[in-house]
């Protein structure tokens, strides 16, 4: 409302107006960031670096905007700089007085010298500014980007009408004219800028909704219909905090309002994970819209000072760049989970989903954390974000120390539950290392919290996994996918659950769903072709293992399956050289390598799995190692080994013996008594 107001009147409009008005009426709005737009308007404002004299000139910014008035001091304009509310612009440069540019009167009323801005600190100004407006450097509505020139404005001015814009005095003019005429304008400033603030309040702060009824009515004056949006990714946050170390905490704001979205039942909301790969990005808005396959986008950008936290939030239709809806919030930090909460409702309502009453009172039901404890999880889910061994024990040290600081803190315990889950899948610790302490503190986070959909999904899984609990978990899992049925990681762990009954096909569905819901993971991709191998449709699993490979390339997971399909196709040469390069890539020594190229060169099929097993028996206490020699005993046709092995894998709870029941490569053992005998270790109906 304020930059539309104040430069709706054109370019001759705010050239004319005086500094009294205009400094008044943006530090009333608490929006001095107004000034930096007027000058871009005057513009390009060139960059230092590249047009060092034309930076220098009058008519570009010259320091950066902290405060309202050019005779502040240092002290104070650093002080200013600090506070959590308005939009403060600061310089980059240590040796330069920050001032206020009052951008008026013949362009520039005063230059300061020959300093120019920093270049960091101009970057850091735009940012802010296009944060403040809902804008972006990928789709811009208002500063566009010069590539090695600077930034101007493009949005569309009208020039003023003449009568609207006093003309100066001239020389012979009355300096009493002038001085009442000045008088009668900067009444008419505060009054204009106190009606502002009112109105900009009831509109931020979007009292009883009004901000979406207004922005409704508009849509519904002007004939334009709301687009139909069943379907939203939520794209990385704008860190706008001080310091690069605060990256975790916008990644943790985008994380939490994904989770606060997808408990809507009638909304597909796309995975942090995915919509993660578009940090940073410079695709088109309409581009990411198709990849991801969604209908609309969230965009925003956080910042925190002191014990405050301010987002600025927009919904975007990205094929038509309509700005659909936006806004402002800010709260305390322990009370951001409320603020997540206010801007997922907010956006709920725009497009016009319905909530269920469970939904409406979570949203609306007041929340608190202990910040401290908030940081150690919000940084914990910033390093399980990455899916790696190296990072995932670094979460678990995090979620603990969350847990120790706040001991209620219900998603901390849920969080801890899922990052020891995944260090078994990960391979970084065996199931009975992890799983025990996964499952109490799944349970610890449900008493706390019955709501808390990611820890019905943890318990679920290490139901599901280890324990072996087939009806709980699935009673679990089937929670977990109520309260948020936009969670990938459910769907995937309710596909293990049918391939452990046997009910491979019905599996492909759910693994497929986890997709649409994670497209660009590298993890959900590669879990769907196994899924598809598993249902023996192998023509399938394969194009998908070679698009999880363009995902990710050199993964040696994807070499493991693809060998296995292979095999299954009676094309052992392929499934050899995918065996090795999955070695390969997994830093098998590379003597082993030509040790088992030899061995087939020389032998065939059976001479290279026998090399194979001779390098993997003294790892045989590994429970991964276990279940993968009973499968290559089980190939050569020893059965007594064979399932001398898949005893000791179901000893230790390897998760692999969940899918003996759709395993291709068991099927030389299947007809076995004893194959049975370990279906009925794992409590599994025959």
């Amino acid at each position: 409302s304020c930059h539309q107001i104040l430069l709706g009147t054109g370019n001759q409009g705010v050239a004319a107006a005086s500094k009294s008005y205009f400094s008044k009426a943006v530090s009333q709005v608490t929006l001095p960031a107004a000034a930096l737009l007027a000058a871009i308007i005057r513009g390009p404002i060139y960059s230092p670096v590249h047009h060092p004299d034309r930076a220098l000139a009058r008519r570009n910014l010259v320091l950066s905007l902290m405060a309202h008035d050019d005779k502040v001091t240092r002290a104070q304009a650093l002080a200013a700089s600090k506070q959590p509310l308005g939009l403060h612009i600061q310089s980059q440069r240590d040796d330069l007085a920050p001032y206020f540019v009052e951008e008026i009167r013949q362009y520039l009323e005063h230059t300061y010298g020959t300093a120019a801005v920093h270049e960091q600190g101009l970057r850091v100004a735009i940012k802010k500014i296009r944060a403040a407006l809902g804008d972006n450097s990928q789709s811009p509505r208002y500063v566009e980007t010069l590539s090695r020139r600077g930034y101007r404005f493009i949005a569309p001015v009208s020039s003023a009408e003449p009568s609207e814009v006093e003309p100066a005095p001239d020389a012979n003019g009355s300096a009493g004219h002038a001085a009442a005429r000045q008088i009668r304008w900067g009444r008419w400033a505060l009054a204009s800028a106190g009606l502002l603030v009112v109105a900009s309040l009831f509109f931020v702060l979007d009292f009883d909704g009004l901000r979406v009824r207004l922005m409704d009515a508009v849509d519904t004056q002007l004939g334009i219909p709301l687009p139909e949006i069943h379907s939203i990714a939520v794209l990385p946050f704008d860190n706008l905090s001080q310091g690069r170390d605060q990256e975790y905490f916008a990644e943790g704001m985008t994380d939490e309002l994904t989770t606060e979205l997808s408990q809507i039942g009638a909304l597909r909301v796309i995975s942090r994970t995915s919509a993660m790969a578009y940090k940073d990005s410079h695709k088109p808005l309409r581009q990411i819209a198709e990849e991801l396959n969604v209908d609309a986008v969230v965009e925003g950008a956080v910042q925190k000072s002191g014990n405050r936290v301010r987002i600025n939030v927009q919904l975007v239709d990205p094929g038509t760049r309509r700005n659909l809806w936006a806004g402002s919030y800010e709260r305390s930090l322990k009370d951001v989970l409320d603020l997540q909460g206010d801007v997922a409702e907010a956006i709920a309502r725009r497009i016009r989903v319905r909530l269920t009453p469970q939904q409406k009172q979570r949203f609306q039901t007041a929340r608190s954390v202990y910040p401290p404890a908030q940081e150690a999880y919000l940084r914990g889910r910033y390093l399980f974000d990455q899916r790696n061994k190296e990072d995932a024990p670094r979460s678990t040290q995090y979620f603990r120390k969350a847990i120790e600081l706040d001991p209620q803190y219900a998603a901390a315990y849920a969080g801890l539950a899922e990052s020891l889950l995944f260090q078994s899948y990960l391979g970084v610790a065996s199931p009975g290392q992890v799983m025990p302490e996964a499952r109490a503190a799944a349970r610890r986070a449900l008493s706390l919290d019955s709501s808390l959909a990611e820890a019905y999904t943890a318990l679920g899984a290490v139901e599901v996994s280890y324990d072996w609990k087939w009806d709980s978990g699935a009673r679990n899992l089937n929670r977990g996918m109520e309260l948020n049925p936009s969670d990938p990681f459910a769907q995937f762990f309710f596909a293990i659950y049918l391939n452990a009954l046997g009910r491979a096909q019905e599996s492909v569905v759910h693994a497929r769903r986890a997709v649409q819901l994670d497209p660009v993971s590298f993890f959900a991709n590669r879990s769907l072709a196994s899924m598809l191998y598993f249902a023996r449709q192998y023509d399938a699993a394969l194009a998908q293992l070679q698009l999880s490979a363009k995902l990710q390339e050199n993964h040696p997971v994807v070499d493991n399956w693809v060998s296995w399909i292979y095999e299954k196709q009676h094309l052992r040469d392929q499934a050899v050289r995918a065996d090795l390069r999955a070695l390969s890539f997994g830093h098998e020594p590379a003597v082993n390598v030509d040790f088992y190229r030899a061995a087939y060169a020389r032998g065939g099929w059976r001479a290279y799995w026998e090399a194979r097993i001779q390098r993997m028996l003294p790892r045989g206490d590994n429970p991964y190692t276990a279940y993968a020699l009973g499968v290559s005993y089980a190939r050569l046709g020893d059965s007594a080994n064979a399932f001398h092995w898949l005893n000791r894998a179901v000893d230790e709870h390897c998760l692999y013996v969940v899918f003996l029941k759709v395993d291709p490569k068991l099927d030389p053992v299947r007809s076995d008594p004893r194959f049975q005998a370990l279906l009925r270790r794992l409590n599994l109906p025959q």
